[in-house]
C-alpha cells in the first residue's frame, strides 16, 4: 500500500499544472499515517523549487507537512 500510494502521488504531481491538489493531498496523509519518515521525502521532492510541479500541490503538500509535524508535537507531550 506505501508503495502504491507513493505512485499515485508522483503520478498526479507529474501532470503539473492539470494536477488535483485534492489527491495529491489524500496520498500525503495516508503517507503521513503509514510511514511519516517516507512523507518527509515526498514533501522534500514536491517542494522543491526546482521541482516542476503545480503551485496548488506545493501547498497541498506544505499543509499535509504542517499538520503532521503538528501531530507528532502533540503526540510527543
Amino acid at each position: 500500500m506505501l508503495k502504491e500510494t507513493a505512485q499515485k502521488v508522483e503520478q498526479e504531481a507529474a501532470k503539473g499544472e492539470k494536477a488535483d491538489p485534492d489527491i495529491v493531498k489524500r496520498g500525503l496523509n495516508t503517507l503521513a499515517k503509514l510511514a511519516p519518515d517516507v512523507l518527509q521525502v515526498a514533501v522534500n521532492a514536491l517542494t522543491n523549487p526546482g521541482a516542476a510541479v503545480a503551485s496548488g500541490v506545493r501547498l497541498a503538500a506544505r499543509a499535509v507537512q504542517a499538520a503532521s509535524a503538528g501531530n507528532e508535537e502533540a503526540t510527543a507531550e
